[in-house]
């Protein structure tokens, strides 16, 4: 069995209370009038109607880039299949953090391919000379 002091500190600790900083805020609000207080607490709704709104603001954002960019994601695999051609895909999300640019692009270089495949048939036919 525990002794007496182990006791006495087990059965404190539960109710011992966390070191507070100074709060500015507690003093004024203990210090206020019934009338102060009544409009402190229409300050301090506002304040958290406003978080709530922005809250909501953000969410929005992201639902609203995340199915953007899905339905981007889409239109791109559907180019894939549908083109051979080179395509570029410049695409804008406002999402909550900020703003999102994605760029995606398709060049075969077939050009560059029809150049090699002449320098070839060129060289191949001097050599034949």
């Amino acid at each position: 069995m525990a002794n007496k002091n182990e006791q006495d500190l087990t059965s404190l600790v539960p109710n011992a209370p966390q070191a507070k900083r100074a709060n500015l805020m507690d003093k004024d609000v203990k210090a206020i009038s019934t009338s102060d207080s009544h409009a402190f607490g229409k300050q301090v709704r506002n304040e958290q109607l406003a978080l709530d709104v922005a809250a909501k603001q953000s969410d929005q954002k992201f639902a609203d880039s995340t199915r953007d960019m899905a339905r981007d994601v889409q239109m791109v695999r559907g180019l894939e299949a549908a083109t051979k051609g080179d395509y570029t895909v410049n695409s804008e999300y406002h999402t909550a953090s900020g703003r999102t640019t994605v760029t995606v692009r398709k060049n075969s270089n077939t050009a560059a391919m029809v150049i090699a495949v002449i320098v070839g048939i060129v060289i191949l036919f001097l050599l034949n000379r």
